[in-house]
């Protein structure tokens, strides 16, 4: 279990807390984990706004201190019982800033 904060170039910041489900040590050094992300912050305004109390899936490749993080949203269609997958979000790591 890990948690922490997106920020933006502008100081707009939504907190997280995610659960890694698997994890992989792969042959060439890296480690594949992926998982669940949730977004805590109901007050985020501005460009994180759409965040706020979403949950998503995540894939996270990592090589020594390098990270790449991919997410994507997951949403439930209203009186569905649909979830669609949203994304990905695009690379997080350079807004990424683990507590």
């Amino acid at each position: 279990m890990g948690h922490g904060v997106i920020t933006t170039k502008d100081k707009q910041m939504i907190s997280w807390n995610a659960h890694d489900i698997s994890g992989t040590n792969n042959k060439n050094g890296t480690a594949t984990y992926r998982g669940l992300i949730i977004f805590n912050d109901g007050n985020s305004t501005g460009k994180l706004a759409f965040l706020n109390n979403l949950k998503g899936i995540y894939v996270t490749e990592s090589n020594g201190n390098n990270q790449t993080t991919k997410m994507w949203l997951l949403m439930v269609l209203a009186h569905t019982r649909y979830i669609i997958v949203v994304g990905p979000i695009g690379n997080t790591t350079d807004r990424m800033l683990i507590d």
